[in-house]
């Protein structure tokens, strides 16, 4: 009699490669939506004052430390978001640096 041996990995393998999976299709689907977006005025204007607004493209300096640890959060905020666009539709930053200068 043979026995056949049971792989512990086997599932888990199967488990991985399914989220795997999930995770790839929404990473495509928050690209293809994040490219929707900036392709519309509405979009970009969102996204201008997101940028704006969070002080990313200023120094987050202050004498003040409570004062210079908020405006630190809200540019890392801005840099996850600045992140995808970079990623995900590049030409779009070159608006905001033409804007900004």
């Amino acid at each position: 009699m043979s026995k056949t041996v049971r792989d512990p990995f086997a599932s888990s393998t199967a488990d991985a490669d399914a989220k795997q999976a999930e995770l790839a299709r929404e990473e495509y689907e928050f690209r293809q939506a994040l490219k929707e977006v900036l392709d519309t005025r509405a979009g970009k204007t969102v996204f201008k004052r997101l940028f704006a607004e969070s002080g990313f493209f200023a120094s987050a300096f202050d004498t003040n430390a409570l004062n210079m640890a908020r405006k630190e959060g809200k540019r890392e905020f801005a840099q996850n978001i600045f992140e995808y666009v970079i990623k995900h539709k590049p030409d779009f930053i070159q608006e905001l640096r033409e804007q900004n200068e």
